[in-house]
């Protein structure tokens, strides 16, 4: 503060001088055409300056501008030094610095002032709604996870199929010399003699089914109108079964829409299966058999025949 105090003190007496050597050059100028043509000039400069000046300028030893002795006098005495110059320089970057860190204060005040304004209760109720808004987003994503096959889910402990045969079912689908249509699933031993996953899902057996052929186009459950030809409404009960089993979260409200029911945060795996066909099978029955068991199970896409 001290410093400051000095620089203005340096920075007003300066001021100061400059006037001074102002006023000195402007009665010297007067002077020099005073005395250049002093009839001309007498009655004008008596009348601005006043009698006083007049005399006094005619003490002055004053030839010219140019030549004159007593302003090159004056000029050397009140000059500007570099060092005098460099002070200027220095005290005009103070004066810069000052107004720079006085916006700083001056924006400084203006948050504090906003953040003594804010409600804090307010600031935390938001802070809260944030949260649930990152936990929301965390779930949607969990849901819309798709389940693994059983046997290969990150979790060890849930594997309850063995990893390196992961296929539930061999599906048999043939039709007879009578146009008959039957779907056979065939349970590998290594899994029907696995207890921990009979437990779990108790329906993995053996199971056979005649599927009823109707040359009008019904749904799946050979009712009113629809795009199979095939009855699977037995299919349809057994397997519905064999996928429930495998149903998680069953008593969140997520898990009882349609849009996350089937979803890793309801379902934790999907079975996996082989389809093997008779070559007397159509493409067009070939799809609505895949097309059903996909709802229930994963279906290998390598279609064998046998």
């Amino acid at each position: 503060m001290k410093k400051l105090d000095q620089y203005r003190e340096r920075i007003f007496s300066a001021s100061i001088t400059e006037i001074v050597l102002l006023m000195l050059f402007m009665i010297l100028a007067v002077a020099t055409l005073y005395k250049a043509d002093r009839d001309k000039y007498k009655a004008a400069i008596e009348e601005v300056l006043g009698n006083s000046i007049v005399a006094h300028i005619d003490t002055l030893n004053v030839d010219s501008l140019s030549t004159s002795k007593a302003l090159q006098e004056i000029k050397d005495r009140y000059e500007l030094s570099e060092d005098q110059e460099e002070l200027f320089e220095e005290i005009q970057d103070l004066k810069d610095s000052i107004r720079t860190e006085k916006g700083k204060k001056d924006s400084l005040e203006q948050e504090l002032l906003l953040m003594a304004n804010t409600d804090l209760d307010s600031v935390l109720n938001e802070n809260e709604e944030l949260k649930k808004d990152l936990e929301r987003y965390k779930f949607q994503d969990i849901l819309g996870e798709n389940p693994p096959i059983c046997g290969l889910q990150n979790d060890i402990s849930n594997r309850l199929v063995n990893s390196n045969n992961t296929a539930i079912f061999k599906i048999y689908f043939s039709k007879t010399s009578k146009n008959q249509y039957i779907l056979e699933f065939d349970p590998d031993s290594i899994h029907t003699s696995n207890k921990k996953l009979l437990k779990k899902t108790p329906q993995i057996s053996r199971q056979f089914f005649a599927l009823p052929y109707s040359k009008k186009k019904t749904n799946s459950y050979g009712k009113g109108s629809g795009d199979y030809h095939l009855n699977f409404s037995e299919v349809h009960s057994f397997l519905g079964q064999i996928k429930d089993s495998r149903r998680i979260n069953s008593t969140e409200p997520e898990c009882n829409q349609p849009k996350y029911m089937n979803k890793a945060y309801c379902l934790e795996c999907y079975y996996n299966s082989e389809l093997l066909i008779r070559n007397n099978i159509s493409k067009e029955e070939l799809i609505e058999v895949q097309r059903i068991l996909r709802v229930y199970l994963n279906v290998e896409s390598n279609v064998r025949t046998f």
